[in-house]
């Protein structure tokens, strides 16, 4: 199992960049981000 690695940067006063890296095909994480259940499960606290 690889360590996933979140990193967070501000860009200026009114954005943010986030960047995450997923042992995961791209259609998968696709998927995540594009469908409201899955991102509330993976998104959300």
């Amino acid at each position: 199992m690889t360590k996933q690695i979140t990193t967070t940067e501000r860009v200026s006063d009114t954005e943010l960049v986030v960047t995450r890296h997923f042992d995961a095909p791209p259609h998968l994480v696709f998927e995540a981000w594009t469908t409201a259940a899955l991102m509330q499960r993976w998104w959300v606290p």
